[in-house]
């Protein structure tokens, strides 16, 4: 019985170590994935500035396409 009660208590042991060791690993991830999100946002962030930015340019580029068009001649062409 006394010999029953040890081995148990080793496996016991030894299951508590393997948990012990899991729950290490998980929150290892879990820092990593916490990590991972904030550079995900952070790069989400730069690409809506670079859109806007890109957006205004178009803009920009629209408005000095429309102001040249209006200071060169418009060429016909005959057929």
């Amino acid at each position: 019985m006394n010999r029953q009660l040890r081995e148990e208590r080793e496996r016991i042991f030894k299951l508590v170590e393997i948990y012990a060791e899991e729950v290490k690993q998980r929150d290892g991830y879990m820092a990593t994935l916490r990590e991972k999100a904030a550079e995900t946002a952070l790069l989400r962030r730069e690409m809506s500035s670079l859109r806007t930015s890109a957006n205004a340019h178009k803009k920009q580029a629209a408005t000095l396409r429309g102001m040249l068009e209006g200071l060169t001649p418009q060429t016909k062409t005959s057929i």
